[in-house]
């Protein structure tokens, strides 16, 4: 559905985030 994708891509996104932010 494409609320389950938005959920992914948030998902994705914040951990891009908290990856960077590690780093």
């Amino acid at each position: 559905t494409k609320k389950e994708r938005n959920i992914n891509i948030i998902v994705f996104l914040s951990g891009k985030e908290y990856i960077i932010e590690l780093y």
